[in-house]
């Protein structure tokens, strides 16, 4: 049975070093060290799933609703959902995070999210980055 764990985020910037990490090619490659691997386990909502597009667009997102935010508050989620070994495929565990996220929060979240099904462990793990804010109206 997978397991999942969040952790707030703070900050008044988009978290680039995470999102990196969650869409990292390395890990969400089946063939290791492939860069460019058209069945890379990486999906995005409301974002382009490339590292640095999706970090701009939510960064244009934090910008449009918070210009000159100075404080730290929290602008998402980091959200992990753990497999035991041998318990699933890499498809059918990239699949369960998209419909976890489709259940949560509808088929086309008002939310940009980045999700990266990591393959490099001993277990397979989905990692998310939810951003607080909603893309339509910055609530």
């Amino acid at each position: 049975m997978a397991i999942l764990k969040n952790k707030p985020i703070r900050g008044n910037r988009v978290p680039a070093r995470l999102i990196r990490y969650i869409m990292n090619a390395y890990k969400t490659s089946p063939i290791p060290g492939e860069e460019i691997d058209p069945e890379r386990f990486v999906s995005a909502w409301g974002c382009v799933p490339v590292e640095d597009s999706a970090i701009e667009s939510m960064q244009m997102t934090v910008d449009l609703f918070e210009p000159g935010r100075t404080s730290a508050r929290v602008i998402g989620y980091h959200y992990m959902q753990s497999f035991s070994p041998g318990e699933t495929n890499p498809e059918t565990a990239h699949e369960i995070g998209r419909q976890l996220i489709s259940r949560l929060l509808g088929e086309n979240p008002d939310f940009q999210i980045v999700q990266g099904t990591h393959l490099d462990k001993g277990h397979l793990h989905n990692h998310f980055f939810l951003m607080s804010l909603r893309n339509v109206d910055g609530h």
